[in-house]
């Protein structure tokens, strides 16, 4: 299995989102901070958001029903359709969520803009490791807020 990339610090700034930017940064590679994805960021508005994720491997499913259908006749359709809809529904779905989670990831900690332009879309959600029930939600919830008071030892 292949190793992840290494997630690239974010650029500093001297601004008040850039210094709560990098107590999240610190608090995720350390694993003091889990982050949650919501299924809204592979929306078509969503700027991790692409749309062949969505439309290929679909495509590739209906193509070998119709493949099947016309080679092998009714047994065909019933045996590729049959695997392309557990296909469809369970595995595609995962693939692409894992997809757009690592874009979101390494768009969300690439800059304090883009953390914010993710938040303010609302497809974050976070919480403290070693307190789970301290969460902040997005959109609603004050990512500066949550670094500053819960992370401010990562400094």
């Amino acid at each position: 299995m292949a190793q992840p990339t290494p997630l690239a610090p974010p650029r500093l700034s001297d601004s008040k989102p850039a210094a709560a930017h990098m107590l999240l940064y610190r608090a995720y590679v350390t694993n003091k901070l889990h982050l949650g994805m919501k299924g809204g960021l592979n929306s078509r508005r969503s700027p991790v958001h692409n749309k062949w994720e969505n439309i290929i491997p679909y495509a590739l499913i209906l193509f070998v029903i119709a493949n099947y259908t016309i080679t092998m006749g009714f047994k065909g359709l019933v045996l590729s359709a049959s695997l392309g809809i557990g296909v469809g529904l369970f595995v595609i779905p995962r693939w692409i969520m894992n997809k757009v989670r690592r874009r979101a990831v390494t768009y969300a900690f690439g800059s304090a803009e883009g953390w914010d332009e993710l938040w303010r879309f609302g497809g974050l959600s976070m919480r403290l490791a070693e307190h789970p029930e301290i969460t902040c939600d997005s959109p609603d919830g004050d990512w500066q807020a949550f670094a500053t008071q819960n992370l401010s030892e990562l400094a």
